[in-house]
């Protein structure tokens, strides 16, 4: 190092002689022990501890008496990595100077010091996070955040933590009559669901006047009502439930979240609680040459010790971001439609990085927002401005490795759905899904390309999957309601399908040969859930009277057998052409217990803690089409597995490392909001189409006294129809009570 300067010699002409031989010794035995020579970094820094890198360090280790690094940049493009790459967030107080000498060096340097920011925890952190203190981090360590406990919830404390989110996000979001103008508070108030008379709580307006369009949430199975009721009327206040005590969340100091997105009860008040920044007196300041071609060389000195947890590496270092730029830009197929999604899933990962999943190269790659802003730097930059042949018969193709079908076991549900979009031809893709809440995220655990949709080719992919998961688990498929006499169940406990006569006989021949104590229909009696969606869906489109089709939809909300036998009855008083065939498929016994837990054999805080729809499967399709759709065979399997595995790789590292998978706010309570907003921007899409069509007659240039007059004769038929719906429930009750008199007069 010829521009460094020499060590200072701080002994005596007499010591020096009677060390040289000694000295001499040393210095063949280890090269390195010299650079533990105390050495004068400054005029401050007296360090004894030298290391020299030719890499930038992401956690540099540090040391009350302080560590200097010797950085050889001769070689790098990026000068400022020095800083720029390590994962602390690092800011004031600090200082710079433009012309200071370094004795180390020899050389005139500008100076950069800067400080520690430390991370941001929640204000009720666990004392393990306020009580830490660290000098150096071992990557290979668990840095999660995250408290064992959250995953291993009763499901009452789940529909509880359900609650608090609905609370949260509906006080969180403005009602939309008027612009969102309305001062109105939300209050729970019922409307009459069916013709028994029962009513159904929803989220309403307390300023709602009759005639005018206010918020309203519809209530959800899985919110405690009485709970919900509770915290809108003692403003988010709950009796006979401890407060939280500690909480795990750990995030970098650089992010943007203000709030803890976890709610927590704290004085018996839910609230988001605020994240607070831990301080920190770790030093990093940095001495530069002015001249880096004569004095290749940076020094940064690290002093004291951190007073917090370690942050996630979030920040993914100078290096591969530039090689993922390089990777985009000289990538003819990657450089006009490039997208993180296509980037993770491409071949060219492994050919440039020696790895097939981005988040094996660096964690902070987890995050895949970082490569959406990477990706449209570089596409802003660049521009401002068949199927294979396959033999007939039945084909079957199952896809899961073993962290998938590991990972299944952990589950309660599985959803299960058939996609026709992925693949060019015959063939199409059964998924099976669910909603990982850990992560935040959708995830499949299979994946079967087959080119029949009949009970046998449902029953082939059922026994295949099952086969499959014990070759790879070392452990037979069970389900909840296997192990019925015994104290400890375990297992999945339902499977939501989609009302699909074919699929869903496949799967109880399966569970049949699977488990045999049963009969087929038995099974699905105790597993089963349908999808209401597609229930809604098939009721809407058919081709009965509105007043049949207000009946049918009461059917899954019917409270009691009787009032299921009542529903039926009415059906058959309307007397639609084929109505008895309607009603004859769903008083199917496998049919009815999906849709009606009065019927289920399922255990109901089972039924009211899984979904009631299949949204979950439908969002995996349209994850994994954007990798594109009608692929070849070959093809789609390649992009389902590099995708699947790289999203695996992600929930690990997410874990390992508490680096987020994206920075946007998954929480449950941002999701509820989003919900609401979402069906409250619907229903006004919905209100305007409708007033366009009935405008759409209107000549142009209509007076203000006309238009009102129209809104006014609205309102007018708004209340005939009112009237005549309560005039129908009239009847209906007054038939009931017909029947009833009957009934006791046969039984006198």
């Amino acid at each position: 190092m010829s521009n460094l300067a020499e060590p200072i010699n701080i002994s005596s002409e007499s010591e020096e002689e009677e060390r040289i031989p000694l000295l001499s010794q040393e210095l063949v035995n280890n090269e390195e022990k010299l650079e533990n020579t105390l050495a004068l970094i400054s005029s401050v820094y007296h360090i004894t501890d030298i290391r020299h890198s030719l890499f930038p360090i992401e956690y540099p280790d540090t040391s009350d008496d302080g560590i200097a690094y010797v950085f050889h940049v001769e070689n790098w493009t990026d000068k400022k990595a020095v800083f720029n790459n390590i994962q602390y967030g690092l800011g004031k107080p600090g200082g710079a100077h433009s012309n200071i000498f370094c004795p180390f060096l020899g050389v005139q340097c500008k100076d950069d010091k800067k400080s520690c920011q430390g991370v941001k925890i929640c204000k009720i952190a666990t004392p393990e996070f306020k009580d830490v203190t660290h000098s150096t981090v071992d990557l290979n360590m668990d840095l999660s955040s995250r408290n064992s406990s959250f995953l291993t919830i009763s499901s009452s404390h789940q529909i509880r933590l359900n609650t608090q989110e609905e609370y949260l996000a509906v006080i969180n979001s403005k009602c939309c009559y008027n612009n969102y103008t309305c001062n109105g508070q939300p209050v729970i108030r019922y409307h009459k669901t069916n013709r028994s008379n029962v009513n159904q709580y929803f989220i309403g307006c307390s300023a709602y006047i009759f005639g005018t369009r206010h918020r309203y949430i519809s209530g959800k199975p899985n919110v405690d009502k009485n709970l919900l009721k509770e915290l809108l009327g003692n403003e988010g206040r709950i009796s006979n439930v401890n407060g939280d005590k500690n909480c795990f969340t750990l995030i970098p100091s650089a992010s943007q979240k203000q709030k803890c997105p976890i709610p927590h009860i704290i004085d018996g008040k839910v609230e988001l609680l605020p994240l607070v920044k831990t301080g920190c007196n770790v030093i990093f300041h940095k001495y530069e040459p002015l001249d880096l071609e004569s004095c290749p060389y940076i020094v940064m000195v690290v002093k004291n010790t951190h007073s917090h947890p370690p942050p996630p590496p979030h920040r993914t270092p100078n290096h591969l971001q530039q090689d993922l730029k390089s990777l985009i830009e000289n990538s003819n197929d990657l450089l006009i439609d490039s997208t993180s999604r296509r980037l993770i899933s491409g071949p060219l990962i492994k050919a440039v990085f020696g790895e097939t999943v981005l988040a094996d190269v660096h964690a902070s790659m987890n995050n895949i927002d970082k490569l959406r802003n990477i990706i449209m730097r570089e596409q802003k930059l660049l521009h401002p401005y068949g199927q294979a042949f396959i033999d007939d018969g039945h084909i079957m193709i199952l896809c899961m490795f073993k962290l998938q079908a590991e990972h299944m076991s952990k589950f309660k549900y599985f959803m299960v759905d058939m996609s026709y979009k992925r693949v060019f031809g015959e063939i199409n893709e059964l998924e099976f899904n669910a909603y990982d809440e850990n992560n935040n995220s959708v995830v499949t655990f299979c994946r079967i390309y087959s080119n029949g949709s009949n009970a046998k080719a449902y029953q082939y992919m059922f026994t295949a999957f099952f086969e499959v998961y014990e070759d790879l688990t070392r452990e037979k498929p069970t389900f909840y309601y296997f192990n019925s006499e015994n104290s400890e169940k375990k297992g999945w406990a339902a499977i939501i399908v989609d009302l699909d006569k074919g699929q869903a006989k496949g799967l109880s021949l399966a569970l049949n040969s699977l488990y045999n104590s049963l009969s087929p229909e038995q099974h699905l009696l105790s597993v089963l859930k349908s999808c209401l969606i597609h229930f809604e869906r098939n009721v809407r489109n058919s081709k009965y009277s509105d007043e049949s089709k207000f009946l049918m939809r009461q059917l899954p909300k019917a409270k009691t057998k009787d009032e299921v036998d009542f529903l039926f009855d009415q059906l058959r008083l309307i007397d639609d052409e084929n109505i008895n065939d309607w009603i004859t498929e769903y008083q199917t016994p496998w049919i009815l217990a999906s849709l009606n837990c009065n019927y289920s054999s399922m255990d109901y805080d089972v039924w009211m803690t899984t979904p009631f729809d299949t949204n979950v499967s439908e969002c995996s399709h349209a994850n994994i089409n954007r990798e594109r759709t009608r692929l070849r065979l070959k093809t789609a399997i390649f992009h389902s597995w590099n995708y699947n595995l790289g999203l695996y790789r992600r929930f690990y590292n997410n874990y390992q490392y508490n680096v987020p998978m994206s920075s946007k706010n998954k929480s449950g309570v941002k999701r509820k909001i989003d919900a609401n907003k979402r069906k409250e921007k619907q229903k006004t899409t919905s209100l305007l189409k409708s007033q366009n069509k009935r405008q759409k007659g209107n000549v142009k240039g209509v007076k203000n006294d006309e238009f009102q007059q129209q809104i006014q004769e609205l309102e007018i038929e708004e209340r005939k129809e009112e009237l005549e719906r309560k005039k129908l429930d009239n009847q209906l009750k007054k038939l009931e009570i017909a029947r009833k008199k009957k009934e006791l007069r046969e039984g006198q």
